[in-house]
């Protein structure tokens, strides 16, 4: 079970959580009350691969800012079911799976052909060692809080060279990198890191995780006031129509600035 890490031409990776509390409500296929519906998953895969989605990105612990992680019981029991419909239908679909937890990557090997671990708490040793024993792809991202009295590229370029270091002792050889937007930095910071992306290291394909977030809507006039039978979607920062123009407009600067991996929560729509 190994990626090959081609970086010819830009892939997508759709987003779906199997949570009740992500960021993006349009994201969730968990809802308050915790029921799972196989058939909307499905639907929702298929879906995705049809808008043009080269990979779907699973997660079943939310890390927007704020939240509070679930045990690994908990994000395992939620894995699971999905995990088992993976197995039946879309076994050969490369999967990633968004955890940092490296017992629950490890259980989650037998359910696909391609597996990557998406770590947004990248540098542990025991999740290296199970990522070096399974032969499968990693993303590690960038998720240190930054100095707002040092330049924030320089920040990550210095992390990325600690992790190659450590990635290189532990025998990971093919792995993507992720700066890690919206993690530990400021709007001014995620700002800086896009529109300089040409200036991190390249040794490694760059992953960006851009999707509707707050350092787009954290720049929109605050929504005008629906009426009270009206949808609530749009009345969510992240839902709104516009930072969904803000994402697509920052993912095409992200590709000028080197960028081949394009995390989304819209695969039509990317771009």
């Amino acid at each position: 079970m190994h990626v090959i890490f081609d970086v010819a031409m830009k892939k997508i990776m759709a987003i779906l959580n199997l949570t009740p509390d992500s960021f993006f409500p349009g994201s969730r296929l968990i809802g308050p009350d915790g029921r799972f519906d196989t058939s909307e998953f499905v639907a929702r895969v298929e879906t995705a691969l049809a808008q043009g989605a080269d990979i779907i990105d699973l997660g079943a612990c939310s890390t927007r800012p704020g939240s509070q992680p679930v045990s690994a019981e908990e994000e395992w029991a939620r894995l699971q079911p999905a995990l088992e419909l993976w197995r039946s239908h879309f076994r050969a679909v490369p999967l990633s799976v968004d955890t940092f937890r490296a017992d629950v990557a490890l259980r989650c090997a037998e359910y696909t052909d391609q597996l990557i671990v998406n770590d947004v708490a990248a540098g542990d040793e025991r999740m290296l060692s199970a990522v070096v024993s399974m032969g499968c792809g990693y993303v590690a991202m960038h998720h240190d809080t930054l100095s707002e009295q040092v330049s924030a590229v320089e920040q990550v370029n210095g992390w990325y060279d600690a992790f190659e270091k450590k990635a290189e002792a532990a025998g990971l050889r093919d792995w993507w990198f992720d700066p890690g937007f919206g993690f530990g930095k400021t709007l001014s910071q995620n700002w800086t890191i896009l529109r300089h992306l040409e200036k991190l290291p390249h040794h490694r394909p760059i992953l960006v995780g851009l999707s509707r977030k707050s350092m787009f809507h954290k720049l929109l006039r605050p929504a005008p006031e629906k009426p009270a039978t009206a949808s609530k979607q749009h009345s969510d920062p992240a839902s709104r129509p516009e930072t969904l123009l803000l994402t697509r407009l920052a993912n095409r600067l992200a590709l000028s600035g080197g960028a081949s991996i394009f995390r989304v929560h819209d695969p039509a729509e990317a771009f």
